[in-house]
């Protein structure tokens, strides 16, 4: 699985925006890459890779599932 989302890192300011953002409209949340391999390994999940791209809003993880 290829998941590219804003990861909150902490030290970034616009994940913390889009999570409020997304918390006000649809009830949903940015989450941490811990948050998401967390999640993906009770989904079976392995193999969990995450990426901050840097120059980009969006980063990765990548999941291979088990």
């Amino acid at each position: 699985m290829l998941v590219a989302e804003a990861l909150l890192d902490g030290t970034r300011s616009y994940p913390a925006l889009q999570s409020l953002n997304m918390l006000s409209q649809m009830l949903g949340m940015e989450r941490t890459g811990s948050q998401y391999t967390r999640l993906l390994r009770q989904h079976g999940f392995g193999d969990i890779r995450i990426a901050h791209t840097g120059n980009n809003f969006l980063d990765v993880v990548l999941a291979i599932k088990n």
